[in-house]
């Protein structure tokens, strides 16, 4: 998963946000790597659904004329999350719902065109969650490619996780900025 170039070391940290007199819910800094191309995670994410694919279908008897199954069930197995990405004083806004998602656990990978989010997600039922009549969660891989409309700064990439929403903040880069030419 930590393929590619990443620049400069990760750091997490947290900080309390305050709204008016009262104090809001905690962010999570998320760290970002800046990399050269996404282009073999991508590869090695289609590698991973054709083998998983594969497998099930090796597992199921090797049957001819359910390999689509199979392979949507590979598929099924990495989800990707609801996301808005707009454009506000300069700079991209991304926002991805990845509820349940540990901070730790995020990879953010970002070039100058694109961003790249992968996580693990495990879901598990204890002895001391009783018995479960009904579950929805399920493990499985997290990714989400988004290509920006304009270039931006990938060294100046910020993101948050505060309750399950991702939020990444992604400057335009200086040439990708409107230039007012004024009367002279």
């Amino acid at each position: 998963m930590k393929a590619g170039r990443a620049m400069g070391a990760p750091r997490v940290r947290t900080r309390t946000t305050t709204r008016g007199n009262r104090t809001g819910a905690e962010a999570i800094v998320v760290p970002s790597h800046r990399v050269d191309t996404i282009a073999d995670e991508l590869e090695s994410l289609r590698r991973q659904v054709t083998t998983r694919a594969y497998d099930l279908f090796e597992r199921r008897g090797g049957a001819a004329g359910r390999e689509l199954d199979d392979w949507l069930s590979a598929e099924r197995e990495t989800w990707t999350p609801a996301v808005a990405l707009y454009e506000r004083d300069g700079q991209f806004i991304f926002q991805a719902a990845v509820p349940g998602v540990e901070p730790d656990r995020l990879d953010l990978r970002v070039t100058p065109d694109e961003l790249l989010i992968e996580a693990d997600v495990h879901h598990e039922h204890g002895a001391d969650k009783g018995t479960v009549y009904l579950c929805e969660f399920a493990p499985g891989r997290l990714v989400r490619r988004v290509v920006f409309p304009q270039r931006i700064d990938a060294a100046r990439v910020q993101a948050t996780l505060t309750h399950g929403l991702l939020k990444v903040t992604a400057p335009l880069a200086s040439s990708s900025r409107a230039v007012e030419i004024g009367e002279g």
